[in-house]
């Protein structure tokens, strides 16, 4: 979004921090105002595009939406797989993934392979099922995979 966890992180441990995000505005300064490695892109389970609702008033209200979905701020954003995302990166290691993609979590962690979260000591995932009772089920479900990968689940909601 606009960087300011990424700007700390970075300044705090001297570390190279590399990110996404889908508002081309806010990827832009991200990289020239904030000089972070942030690509225009969404994380996804698959490859190719989504279509994004820019919400102007509210940036962090901002959201991926289905293809029937239509507005005057709905734009097309790359879509990446987290295994893509860090090939592409080419980090030798990762510390820390930090996972905060406004309900996208649901889609990319199932189809990320178990493999890719093996090799991160820490991951940082905000689910929304503390606000849509709905996504409960596969928020546990996500849960319930990063378990499986070897992660320990601290709720903070």
């Amino acid at each position: 979004n606009q960087g300011r966890f990424a700007r700390r992180i970075g300044e705090r441990y001297g570390c190279r921090v590399s990110g996404v995000e889908p508002n081309p505005a806010l990827a832009a300064a991200n990289r020239t105002e904030h000089g972070l490695d942030c690509r225009h892109a969404a994380l996804s389970g698959r490859r190719g595009t989504v279509r994004f609702s820019i919400n102007e008033q509210e940036a962090m209200a901002s959201r991926i939406v289905d293809a029937a979905e239509a507005g005057p701020n709905i734009v097309e954003v790359p879509a990446i797989r987290l295994e893509d995302l860090i090939a592409d990166l080419g980090h030798p290691e990762i510390a820390m993934l930090k996972v905060d993609i406004e309900g996208a979590e649901l889609d990319v962690i199932p189809a990320t392979p178990i493999e890719v979260f093996t090799r991160i000591p820490q991951i940082t995932v905000e689910f929304h099922a503390f606000m849509y009772a709905a996504q409960r089920p596969a928020a546990e479900a996500c849960i319930a995979r990063l378990r499986e990968a070897g992660f320990h689940a601290l709720d903070f909601s």
